[in-house]
């Protein structure tokens, strides 16, 4: 079972992974952003199950991960979705600045051919 503190560096990871800040955290829980912050900071515990519960919910994982560090295989198979959306996306930028680029290339070369 996870310490207050490898939970507590779990929930940092996942809110730095999200760009999420405690107070967004706090809202998407419920709970207290001072409550939080002292738990994360490891001032105290985190208050039960439940707590637990609302966090690993509103970070889109599961308690077992955060109390564990283990990653169950619908998670795994998530985040390997996550990353295939992610490249997905890179690649249409790419793809969408290489056009333009020709574009503009194109424009280049009639303004010489003008000349």
């Amino acid at each position: 079972m996870g310490t207050v503190n490898e939970i507590s560096s779990r929930i940092l990871k996942l809110l730095k992974e999200k760009d999420m800040t405690i107070y967004e955290l706090s809202k998407k829980t419920g709970l207290y952003e001072a409550s939080l912050r002292n738990s994360l900071k490891l001032e105290s515990g985190f208050r039960g199950a439940a707590t637990i519960y609302k966090i690993a919910k509103a970070l889109d994982t599961n308690t077992d991960y955060l109390i564990s560090g283990i990653k169950s295989d619908n998670d795994k198979i998530i985040d390997e979705n996550k990353e295939i959306q992610k490249m997905k996306t890179d690649l249409k930028n790419v793809r969408d600045e290489l056009k333009e680029k020709n574009e503009q290339l194109k424009n280049i070369r009639k303004a010489i051919a003008v000349k």
